[in-house]
């Protein structure tokens, strides 16, 4: 397949609509015609002109005139909507170096069946990082899960000790 660059001044050119006036523009132009004749039929005394109704549609009007306005290039909307995001930002950013966000943390697992006989031994070397198979995982949570099995966490110099008393093999 045959692919072509299209140049910059290309993708960046507004369309006009009609005569100097982009999309955008007419838009702006339009709308106060549209809420000229909303006001003129939903507010009250309806269908008839008064007073406050030639307020609210002329400050309307105005506004959306002045916005359509052009200021090197680009319309007085774009650039009250750039000084509105920039004036909104957050001024001061606090970095926060103990976020666990998108960090992996290493979780030093021990034997979950032997981990009490083992507490003398190991209390010297620092604990390993044991994997477990799906059918010795599924046996301990059934174990810990179980109310007749004695499940115990102790912290034991910084560390976690887990123990699982073993049930008899016949009452399982």
């Amino acid at each position: 397949m045959k692919s072509t660059v299209v140049p910059a001044q290309i993708t960046t050119v507004e369309d006009k609509i009609a005569g100097n006036l982009s999309v955008t523009q007419l838009m702006l132009v339009i709308a106060p015609v549209l809420l000229t004749g909303l006001t003129f039929t939903i507010l009250p005394p309806m269908l008839q002109l008064t007073a406050y109704k030639m307020v609210v549609v002329a400050l309307f009007g105005l506004a959306c005139i002045t916005l359509a306005i052009r200021i090197k290039g680009d319309l007085l909307l774009h650039w009250m909507i750039t000084i509105a995001k920039y004036n909104l930002r957050p001024a001061i950013h606090v970095l926060d170096k103990n976020d666990d966000y998108l960090r992996y943390i290493e979780i030093p697992v021990t034997d979950a069946i032997d981990a009490a006989s083992e507490a003398a031994t190991t209390d010297d070397k620092p604990p390993s990082l044991v994997q477990l198979a799906t059918a010795e995982l599924v046996r301990l949570e059934s174990a810990i899960v179980d109310p007749r099995s004695k499940f115990q966490l102790l912290v034991k110099k910084g560390g976690l000790h887990v123990s699982i008393h073993q049930i008899k093999e016949d009452s399982l």
